[in-house]
């Protein structure tokens, strides 16, 4: 399973009927937090499925030609550390260049 990243605008008129049809799917909806009570008529979510295609599947028929989905995922330290290395990139904290790095993988957003 991949996962995806959903963006789901929408206008005020199209609203209701986007909110009516994402409901019939009760293991999406709780995945979905909407802006709409606060003007922004938007949907975001992060869903899991096999691919782009069965991603859009879990979308309401109202919001699915509109909706932006993404693949998106997670990196750890190491991984960042790997891959500023191998860009040539030196402004790393301190944490991240010392060989350490590895035992606080997984700790970047808590820094």
């Amino acid at each position: 399973m991949a996962t995806f990243e959903v963006e789901l605008p929408h206008t005020e008129a199209e609203c209701l009927a986007a909110l009516v049809d994402q409901a019939r799917n009760p293991e999406t909806l709780p995945k979905l937090v909407w802006g709409c009570r606060a003007g922004t008529h938007v949907g975001w979510g992060t869903l899991e499925a096999a691919n782009e295609n069965a991603a859009r599947q879990l979308i309401s028929r109202v919001l699915r030609d509109k909706a932006k989905v993404t693949p998106v995922e997670t990196f750890t330290a190491g991984q960042i550390k790997e891959r500023s290395v191998g860009a040539g990139l030196t402004c790393l904290p301190t944490w991240i260049r010392s060989d350490e790095s590895s035992q606080r993988d997984g700790q970047l957003l808590a820094a």
